[in-house]
């Protein structure tokens, strides 16, 4: 189980899948995120969220609670997307949220050009997802991210990770094991 911090759902608890192959992010690290994120926008009311490698939702599910407008969740994993799907039941968010059971680089190209515009896109994939599908999957989610929106990588910090050559980084910041960047 874990926690979202903050905002209308501020310390309800959220099921995680049974296992190890999910990893939550930390209070810590989704704190200093967060504040980061309402730094940049100066609030987070009515964005639209892409979750890629949802894992538990921790990080979309806080993006709602503090206002968001909506939330779409990928994530491959057969047991996080039924526990994702049980989540936004359990929080009555089945208006503003969506499960997308199926591997991050199908639901890119399936969403293709005419995709939504996401303000705020986070790809926080397993520590040994290899570095360059993550590069090329980040240059594909760019061009999805609207005007002044942020993609935001969680990965760790021992694993090597650089923009590609069309997103702008804006920042990164190491907590502990875990390094978060920033870019637009």
């Amino acid at each position: 189980m874990t926690r979202i911090i903050s905002g209308q759902w501020g310390g309800r608890r959220i099921e995680a899948p049974k296992g190890s192959n999910t990893r939550p992010t930390t209070d810590r690290v989704r704190e200093a995120v967060f504040s980061s994120l309402q730094s940049h926008f100066g609030s987070l009311n009515g964005l639209r969220i892409l979750d890629v490698f949802a894992g538990t939702g921790a990080l979309a599910f806080e993006a709602l609670s503090r206002g968001a407008g909506y939330a779409d969740l990928v994530e491959k994993d057969a047991k996080a997307s039924t526990t994702l799907t049980a989540n936004i039941k359990a929080l009555g968010a089945g208006a503003v949220a969506k499960v997308h059971r199926m591997p991050a680089g199908k639901f890119v190209r399936s969403a293709g050009a005419e995709a939504s515009q996401w303000d705020i896109i986070f790809l926080d994939p397993p520590y040994d997802y290899p570095s360059e599908e993550l590069e090329e999957l980040v240059s594909t989610v760019a061009s999805m991210l609207a005007k002044g929106g942020v993609l935001v990588v969680e990965r760790s910090a021992r694993t090597p990770f650089s923009w590609p050559k069309d997103v702008s980084p804006l920042r990164e910041k190491r907590y502990g094991e875990t390094q978060i960047w920033y870019g637009q």
